[in-house]
C-alpha cells in the first residue's frame, strides 16, 4: 500500500515532467557542410526581419534565334536598374536552340520539364516573372517583363533564404539552403534549386547575322531538386512565423561546365500557384 508521502513524490516528478516536457524549445542542428550527410531538418528560431523581395526572371531562349539578345539585353538593363533585386535563368529550349556551329548543346531536360510546366513556348525569346500569371499567363514575350517586375518589386516576402555552399570533389558540389519564415504563410511551398552559368563564349544567330563569339549568360545547367520543386513539409501543416527548413543537397558538375562561373539559385514557390514567394543566389567562386 503506498504511503501518502509516496503519492506526493510520484505526482510530483509527473509535475516536472510534463513542465519540462512542454517548455522544450525545438533546437536546429549544428549543420557542418564538410560531412556527408544530407540534411533535411526544421526547427523554429526568433523570427527575422523581412529581406527585400527579390524577383527570378526565367527566360527561354536559342542560340538559332535572331531576337534573343533583344531579350537578353532587356533583361540585362532590367538588373542594372534594380541592383541585388532580380536574378535571371536562361533556359536554352525548343525549335530556335540549337544552331549548326554551336560548341556544345544546352539543351536539358529539367529546362525543357520547367517550360511545359509554366505553359510552353511558342515564340522565343519568352519568359516570366515570378512565375505570376498576372491574370493571364506566366510565358510572355519581353516587352511585358519590365511593367511585371516593377509590380513584384513592390511584393513583401514571408521568406528569407540563405545559401552556402562547399566542394566536396573536383566535381561534387554540396549546398544548403536556410529558409527561415518572417509571418504565417498559409499555402503549402516548395523550394527549387538550380544552377546557371555564365561567361560561355558560343555562337548566336542575331538578326542577319552570326555572332561566333557572343557571351552568354545565366544559362541553366541543371535543377538539383526536381523540376518542380521539392515539398517544403511542416509540421501539422502549419508555417508559422519563426519556422525554419534546413536542406542540403549534392550534386555533380557538368565535365563542360566552369567552376567559378557558376551560380546556384534558391526559389521558394507556392506548390498551388507557382508564384515565386522568394529568390536567392550565390556565385561559385
Amino acid at each position: 500500500m503506498k504511503t501518502k508521502s509516496s503519492y506526493f513524490l510520484t505526482i510530483f516528478f509527473i509535475s516536472v515532467f510534463f513542465v519540462s516536457a512542454c517548455c522544450i524549445e525545438e533546437i536546429g542542428p549544428d549543420v557542418q557542410l564538410t560531412d556527408d550527410a544530407i540534411i533535411d531538418t526544421t526547427f523554429i528560431a526568433a523570427v527575422e526581419t523581412p529581406d527585400d523581395k527579390v524577383v527570378l526572371i526565367e527566360e527561354f531562349t536559342g542560340l538559332a534565334c535572331p531576337n534573343c539578345p533583344a531579350g537578353t539585353n532587356v533583361i540585362e538593363q532590367i538588373m542594372a536598374d534594380n541592383p541585388g533585386r532580380v536574378i535571371p535563368i536562361a533556359y536554352v529550349e525548343g525549335a530556335l536552340a540549337e544552331h549548326a556551329d554551336q560548341n556544345e548543346n544546352y539543351i536539358t531536360t529539367d529546362g525543357d520539364a520547367v517550360a511545359a510546366f509554366l505553359g510552353g513556348t511558342s515564340q522565343w525569346p519568352s519568359g516570366g516573372v515570378d512565375r505570376d500569371s498576372f491574370t493571364s499567363q506566366i510565358i510572355t514575350g519581353y516587352g511585358q517583363w519590365n511593367t511585371r517586375v516593377d509590380t513584384r518589386l513592390l511584393e513583401t516576402s514571408p521568406v528569407n533564404i540563405d545559401i552556402t555552399f562547399t566542394l566536396m570533389t573536383a566535381d561534387t558540389l554540396k549546398i544548403l539552403v536556410d529558409l527561415r519564415l518572417t509571418e504565417v504563410v498559409v499555402e503549402e511551398m516548395k523550394v527549387s534549386i538550380g544552377i546557371t552559368e555564365s561567361h560561355i563564349i558560343d555562337v548566336q544567330d542575331s538578326v542577319g547575322f552570326d555572332i561566333p563569339d557572343y557571351e552568354h549568360n545565366h544559362i541553366f545547367r541543371d535543377m538539383v531538386t526536381s523540376s518542380n520543386g521539392e515539398t517544403l513539409v511542416a509540421p501539422n501543416g502549419v508555417y508559422e512565423a519563426g519556422r525554419v527548413f534546413q536542406k542540403a543537397f549534392k550534386t555533380k558538375l557538368g565535365d563542360t561546365w566552369t567552376y567559378e562561373n557558376l551560380t546556384v539559385i534558391a526559389f521558394v514557390h507556392s506548390a498551388t500557384l507557382k508564384e515565386v514567394i522568394q529568390a536567392a543566389e550565390i556565385e561559385v567562386d
